[in-house]
């Protein structure tokens, strides 16, 4: 039974009007008379206001049977195995969610119990589950499985967007994911790609410039009272510990290279509206300076994060002062860790996967300190591979030869175009298909 007939259903029995219920859940009639008609679906909350609303007019007329449980547990169900689903939404839900938390098709598969290879023709679209609901449960139930920490528990209500209590259960996050899969409306963008896609097609260089006041800044030269030592403990001191860092490495007198390298997650961070903003602003006065960035990224982050990421430093890669690596093969997912190293200041620190708020770093300008977290960013160095050829106007000669040589490389290549060229098309002609 679809969710507008069982909630009509729940009116008659009771002899009770739109208004009435209105009355008892806090819920306008119209949006209840929406509800009424199929044109829209509550969320979670909502649906936790109809039940109790529902519950409290069976108690005035007698009908003890007709409980808060009972009739959140019917409308869930109606919500989330609803008939007639949309394919192509479900197929994008899923492909959204998967993404996010970086879940590969063999790792879900096993769960699953399923053929990997079948699972990939879902994502692409080619295949529908024949139990769709059962299916979309399960993939509810792992996600909740492998969401432990609170913040990855808040990132899954966020992503499907469902507003759950603080001490919600397992079962209730997993058919959340089942609803979300099932009858969640995907982004209107089209998602993180797409929106990214976007940013960088609208991209104006001189605007970001001009925006930011790049071409206005002053790199300041007062001096700054940093401790020599220091330790930094929780969520708040760990962002505090890195804008000390770039505070340190601009205003000192140094000209080496800063070399960066951090497995941190970044969703808590950014939840602070200011952070984000002081820390590219630290980022872009060390530019201002002149120093050279060594930049090893994780790329193992959940899909979102390396969005994230990408948003921001691309306009800094084009000053051509950042030499971006990445470091081969998986990470640990234990521990997550930073080592951040100028040539006045090194930041180091870490924290248990999913526990950042629980992190530690260590922020040091001595100089046997900072010596000894060089050679340790030194030896990250060797072991890191370079992410990608960056040419800017000195590398002309260096980029022209790079053209000329895969011209002449020997390789298979292939051409996507949107119809087939003519000469196949005449041959399916001359062959009388």
């Amino acid at each position: 039974m679809r969710f507008q007939e069982l909630l009509n259903d729940y009116l008659t029995q009771l002899g009770c009007t739109a208004r009435e219920l209105s009355a008892v859940s806090g819920i306008s009639a119209p949006v209840i008379s929406r509800y009424r008609s199929g044109s829209h679906s509550p969320d979670l909350a909502q649906c936790r206001k109809l039940s109790a609303g529902i519950a409290a007019l069976a108690a005035e007329r007698g009908r003890k049977e007709i409980t808060q449980e009972s009739v959140e547990s019917a409308f869930r169900e109606a919500l989330t195995f609803r008939e007639g689903f949309d394919k192509e939404r479900f197929r994008h839900n899923l492909n959204e969610l998967l993404d996010a938390f970086s879940i590969g098709n063999m790792e879900l598969a096993r769960y699953l119990s399923y053929d990997a290879s079948y699972l990939s023709r879902i994502r692409s679209g080619q295949r529908t589950p024949r139990d769709a609901a059962a299916f979309a449960l399960s993939v509810g139930r792992f996600l909740v499985r492998r969401c432990q920490s609170d913040g990855e528990r808040e990132q899954l209500a966020a992503l499907i967007g469902a507003s759950l209590p603080a001490d919600a259960g397992n079962e209730e996050y997993a058919r959340s994911v089942a609803q979300y899969l099932c009858a969640g409306s995907p982004p209107e963008s089209g998602g993180n790609m797409d929106r990214f896609l976007q940013k960088m097609d609208k991209f104006d260089l001189e605007e970001y410039i001009r925006v930011i006041h790049f071409d206005k800044m002053k790199a300041p030269t007062s001096p700054i009272q940093l401790p020599t030592a220091r330790f930094y403990t929780g969520l708040q001191e760990l962002m505090e510990a890195q804008l000390d860092f770039l505070k340190a490495t601009v205003l000192s007198r140094s000209a080496s290279p800063v070399t960066m390298y951090s497995d941190l997650p970044m969703t808590e961070m950014s939840k602070d509206t200011q952070f984000p903003k002081k820390w590219m602003f630290g980022m872009a006065m060390m530019l201002k300076r002149g120093l050279h960035l060594n930049m090893i990224h994780n790329v193992d982050r959940p899909f979102h994060e390396m969005m994230l990421g990408l948003e921001s430093f691309i306009p800094m890669y084009m000053t051509g002062q950042i030499s971006p690596y990445y470091l081969s093969g998986m990470q640990t997912s234990a521990f997550r860790h930073m080592l951040w190293v100028s040539g006045a200041a090194a930041l180091q620190g870490d924290c248990i996967a999913g526990h950042i708020g629980d992190g530690r770093m260590y922020l040091t300008n001595r100089k046997s300190d900072v010596a000894h977290y060089q050679e340790w960013a030194g030896q990250l160095l060797k072991r890191a591979c370079p992410l990608m050829e960056i040419y800017g106007l000195d590398k002309k000669e260096a980029f022209d030869r790079f053209l000329q040589a895969d011209s002449t490389e020997i390789g298979p290549r292939r051409s996507l175009l949107s119809s087939l060229p003519i000469y196949p098309s005449a041959m399916v002609w001359q062959s009388g298909f």
